[in-house]
């Protein structure tokens, strides 16, 4: 008799952030390109809306949904600027596992386990969310690698 690995699909919270987002100055291209990959690979997205850039909101938001959502994603926020609340935000609710890689555009990427979900930071610039997205979060909800290895040259 044979036997197949079954695994239940991940419940995962969007959180867009940005005061310009927030406030509707800019739209958000990010959370809809994100949901849309994350459902192609089999999971569930659900879009929980957006924060501005303050530190105290950020925290608090996503502590919120760490406990009712398997994975947070959020958008924006990534990188080391002054109003970058993102990665410090993770640092105190949990730890990280690693901040910004050598993949350009989308350096500023973060993972982190969290006390009730894993949380991964995406840039907020479509292209690097969507190059970060496909090269290195991709394996996380499918499992597989890449067909291709890539190196730094």
């Amino acid at each position: 008799m044979e036997t197949v690995a079954v695994h239940k699909p991940l419940s995962v919270a969007l959180l867009a952030t940005g005061t310009e987002i927030h406030e509707d100055r800019i739209a958000d291209l990010d959370s809809p390109m994100v949901a849309e990959l994350v459902q192609s690979w089999g999971h569930k997205a659900t879009y929980v809306g957006t924060v501005p850039d303050e530190f105290d909101r950020i925290e608090a938001r996503i502590a919120e949904l760490s406990k009712a959502f398997d994975v947070v994603i959020t958008t924006g926020g990534t990188s080391v600027g002054e109003k970058d609340y993102v990665v410090r935000a993770l640092e105190s609710l949990g730890r990280v596992i690693f901040h910004r890689t050598r993949v350009r555009p989308g350096k500023p990427i973060a993972l982190a386990e969290l006390p009730n979900a894993t949380a991964i930071a995406v840039p907020g610039k479509p292209i690097g969310a969507h190059t970060i997205m496909t090269l290195i979060v991709r394996p996380f909800f499918t499992g597989k690698r890449p067909s291709r290895q890539y190196t730094q040259r």
